[in-house]
């Protein structure tokens, strides 16, 4: 947690304090000054707009934390339910297991997802907006 950023917190933000005195170790898991963060981030309603299956490519809406060449991990939202008139998750493509994907076309490799024009629309985005009444 560190100290605090204010309240007469100069040169201090990281520093130990007492680190303590069991037979002259330092405690495991004791807070000390040094590297944070290199946890897992989580962004939510990340927007996968094309999957290029041929290529093992997929084409994801916005920036992606992490340095490049890190491995991503994605999943499908749990948190909204889909009524029986919305459409399914995208992608919902699974290759037969005889089928050579090598002969096929880069266009005929792409996925690409319903627009989101009308979300844009129902909802009020900035990218959209209402339709203005003139």
């Amino acid at each position: 947690r560190g100290g605090p950023a204010s309240h007469g917190a100069s040169l201090f933000h990281r520093r130990p304090g007492s680190i303590g005195s069991i037979a002259g170790k330092v405690q495991k898991k004791k807070k000390m000054p040094g590297h944070m963060g290199d946890e897992q981030r989580t962004i939510m309603g990340a927007y996968v707009y094309m999957i290029d299956y041929k290529n093992n490519l997929i084409y994801i809406q916005g920036s992606i934390p992490g340095a490049k060449g890190q491995y991503v991990c994605l999943q499908d939202a749990y948190w909204k339910g889909f009524g029986p008139d919305q459409t399914p998750p995208f992608p919902s493509f699974l290759p037969s297991p005889e089928e050579d994907l090598t002969k096929r076309t880069f266009d005929e490799c792409q996925l690409q997802a319903p627009s989101q024009y009308a979300y844009h629309l129902d909802f009020g985005h900035p990218t959209g907006g209402p339709p203005v009444k003139a």
